[in-house]
């Protein structure tokens, strides 16, 4: 069975989407199997969005996800990859969850636009076990009750 993760960001729990994203995953007959809250280092965020390193845009991005928490969650099931891509959507074509709800349009300075706040990040199938080691290392674990 083929496995994505969905990555809940700051504004997507600030909106108060969790909910709404978690019932079209279920509607697509996907199961939930991981679900964590996850704060973001520097250094987890250059590792987990290198590809991204050299754009402009990405000291927005490693603002963005140092704002507050996200929640990292995966999902399981038949043809998760196209189904996740659906519910996504794009914010520039604004379409999908994405599409509804990205905000903070930012340009550079030649006007290329970007959207920082896009509400979730999907996996894709190749980076999945990457995202899922910086990810597991990064949960925010709750306090040991045991100490109490």
């Amino acid at each position: 069975m083929d496995k994505a993760i969905i990555l809940l960001k700051p504004d997507c729990i600030q909106l108060g989407l969790q909910d709404e994203l978690f019932n079209r995953l279920f509607d697509q007959n996907l199961k939930l199997v991981v679900l964590h809250k996850v704060l973001f280092t520097e250094e987890a965020i250059r590792e987990f969005y290198y590809k991204y390193e050299n754009h402009w845009f990405f000291p927005y991005i490693i603002d963005y996800l140092r704002e507050d928490y996200c929640i990292f969650s995966v999902w399981e099931g038949d043809e998760i990859h196209e189904k996740c891509a659906e519910i996504k959507g794009n914010s520039y074509k604004r379409t999908g969850i994405r599409g509804e709800w990205a905000s903070s349009e930012i340009y550079s300075e030649k006007g290329e636009k970007s959207y920082i706040k896009n509400v979730l990040h999907v996996s894709d199938p190749e980076d999945f076990e990457r995202e899922y080691e910086i990810l597991s290392e990064i949960i925010i674990k709750p306090p040991n009750e045991s100490t109490l």
